[in-house]
């Protein structure tokens, strides 16, 4: 969540769209809902963080999700009989991004998003490639997602290591200070995460 919501307002949301945009938000959640099945099962962590995601990304989300989900697993079932559950994913991910040809900030936000809701239980291979897939046909160059993944990944261990602390029992004020540093690194990885999305 932390990841996501720190640059979910990039790209418009709500009421104030345009149709087509929400349309497009509509289809960038499926992208989502594809990862999340890759491995075959979504996980309880996985469907709170896809949640929170798609509700960052699209104020309506929660008048067309339970629809949405249903009509990504469905085509995603049907297609694993045919390409195999990892093949069926990208197949089902590479007709979302032609309809859509998203711009250059939308590819890279629809990179970071998807490395956020992978990381919600952990990043594995099968997700990764996924991920890689997707932001080479959405036009994300090699070097941004490797940079995207490294601030995710950086993220993510930020927030391990805020919370190992605070489970340590050691004295508050003790803590304190560190919990605070975390927090400021967290926030320059964030900055520098948006800077990069944002740059057209």
């Amino acid at each position: 969540s932390t990841i996501g919501g720190a640059v979910g307002s990039l790209i418009p949301k709500g009421p104030e769209q345009e149709p087509e945009n929400s349309s497009s938000c509509r289809e960038f959640v499926a992208l989502l809902w594809y990862l999340a099945n890759v491995e075959g099962v979504v996980s309880d962590q996985e469907r709170e963080t896809l949640n929170q995601l798609a509700g960052s990304l699209d104020d309506t989300y929660a008048s067309y999700a339970e629809a949405l989900e249903k009509e990504c697993s469905a085509a995603f079932s049907s297609a694993v009989s045919e390409f195999g559950s990892q093949a069926a994913a990208k197949v089902e991910a590479q007709k979302i991004i032609e309809s859509l040809d998203p711009a250059p900030i939308e590819a890279k936000l629809m990179c970071w998003n998807l490395l956020a809701l992978a990381n919600a239980d952990g990043l594995d291979e099968n997700e990764l490639d996924y991920i890689r897939f997707v932001s080479e046909k959405a036009g994300v160059s090699r070097s941004v997602f490797e940079e995207l993944r490294n601030y995710s990944d950086a993220v993510v261990e930020i927030g391990k290591a805020r919370e190992s602390l605070k489970a340590s029992g050691r004295p508050y004020g003790e803590v304190e200070p560190l919990v605070n540093e975390y927090a400021e690194r967290e926030r320059i990885v964030l900055d520098s995460a948006q800077a990069l999305i944002s740059d057209r």
